[in-house]
């Protein structure tokens, strides 16, 4: 019965709630749209089924649309632009004219449509960069961010159950039994999930650090360790590496007692994780004491991508464009986003990249210092120890570009550069629209 359900009945209410949600954003309130383009990015099961209906496959870019285009329609006049407006358009445009270079360059079809085969892939990732947009503009009130904020938990705590109920570790490392939650379904594998699980493990540590309201600080702390089993049991040690730095980021800010902890951690981790977690770290060298294939197989993509940067320093061969270098190679991929970014898009792209994570960690950095509430001020430390995270997830691979694992990350950008400006408004017009178009003044007036 429930699987005639999951079925049959199932794709349409998602069919039928996507477009009642987009009619809602459109027109009533635009957070509506992007509540339901946040629960659904992330369990692809429940829209995939849905492709076969007329616009199904394009759910997510509909829920996006019309979040963006009703949360600027249902904006004050005066609502100030977002503070990372122009940068990350500029972030878009830039990407845009790097999927160009690699249409010519590999004689790809005009990127125009889905005739370009690098096209699908652009336009996921121009929709990634426009959720900056949409946590703007769509969330306006601290009401609308404290849900957000929830549902991240919520969301995470949901994968961990799903994982804790459906996945058994066996005693020793095994590349055919990993956590991978519902990433498989859209093409991702585990080490792209447990990305996403550090990323947002780390918003709920430094949510946790800083926010004072009781029941929220036990959800945060109760997600951060419902988090860790999935985590250890995807088996990706760029993750385990980026949840460990976030958290000596967040000692190192905010808490100082947290940084003997983690040197105990270091000394004794071999006696503290799961056999089967320890096994995969220690698997640098095979059996032989040779290098483990994975990793000399990146070491010949590494030297690839060194090449092609040296011989295309300025705008790289183009957005992807590295997939259609490395024909004949094992492996597809750089397996390290910088290098990827430095081949693909040259130094242009380099500094493009370094300046997101400049920009956002200022962003956070700024709402830490000065934010209203504590819940503001744990959502800065949050984004600063996401980063931190994405930092070291982005040397093991692209854990960058993809919407399942970036989305979140663009979005919450956008929240926290919202709770900056709200945080310069007077304290009784917190849940208030912004009155006025310039934040210094609204400031000066309280």
């Amino acid at each position: 019965m429930l699987a005639a359900f999951k079925l049959y009945v199932m794709p349409y209410l998602v069919y039928l709630g996507v477009f009642w949600a987009a009619g809602q954003g459109l027109f009533k309130k635009a957070s509506t749209a992007a509540f339901m383009f946040l629960v659904l990015v992330q369990f692809p099961q429940l829209w995939y089924p849905t492709h076969e209906l007329p616009l199904g496959s394009m759910s997510l870019t509909i829920l996006t649309a019309a979040a963006l285009i009703g949360g600027y329609r249902q904006r004050p006049k005066n609502d100030p632009r977002a503070p990372n407006h122009g940068f990350v358009l500029f972030f878009i445009l830039s990407s845009y004219f790097a999927l160009w270079i690699s249409s010519i360059r590999y004689d790809l079809a005009l990127p125009f449509t889905s005739s370009n085969d690098l096209f699908p892939e652009w336009r996921n990732y121009a929709m990634m960069l426009a959720l900056y947009y949409v946590g703007y503009a769509a969330f306006r009130t601290e009401t609308d961010i404290r849900r957000v904020v929830l549902l991240y938990c919520w969301v995470l705590l949901i994968m961990a159950q799903r994982e804790l109920a459906n996945f058994a570790s066996g005693d020793s490392f095994s590349y055919n039994r990993r956590c991978v939650g519902s990433f498989y379904i859209v093409g991702l594998g585990a080490n792209h999930f447990a990305a996403f699980i550090a990323h947002f493990s780390a918003i709920a540590i430094g949510l946790f650090a800083v926010d004072t309201h009781k029941w929220r600080r036990r959800l945060y702390l109760v997600t951060f360790i419902a988090s860790l089993y999935p985590l250890f049991f995807s088996y990706s040690r760029g993750a385990y590496v980026a949840v460990l730095f976030a958290l000596m980021v967040v000692g190192v800010i905010r808490y100082r007692s947290l940084l003997p902890l983690i040197g105990l951690f270091l000394l004794f981790w071999d006696s503290l994780l799961p056999s089967s977690v320890v096994d995969r770290i220690q698997m640098t060298e095979g059996a032989d004491g040779q290098m483990e294939e994975s990793a000399a197989l990146r070491l010949v993509v590494w030297q690839l991508a060194d090449r092609l940067f040296h011989e295309n320093p300025f705008f790289g061969i183009g957005f992807q464009g590295f997939y259609y270098a490395s024909a004949g190679l094992p492996l597809r991929n750089v397996h390290n986003y910088f290098l990827q970014t430095a081949a693909e898009q040259g130094i242009f792209g380099c500094i493009l990249l370094a300046m997101f994570f400049i920009k956002a960690g200022w962003s956070g950095w700024r709402l830490y210092r000065i934010g209203s509430t504590p819940l503001f001020q744990g959502m800065g430390l949050g984004l600063i120890a996401a980063l931190s995270a994405a930092l070291i997830t982005n040397l093991f691979g692209d854990r960058f570009s993809q919407l399942a694992v970036g989305s979140y990350l663009w979005l919450f950008f956008g929240m926290v550069d919202r709770a900056w400006i709200m945080s310069q408004q007077p304290a009784n017009t917190a849940e208030l629209p912004i009155p006025s178009g310039n934040p210094t003044v609204a400031r000066a007036g309280t």
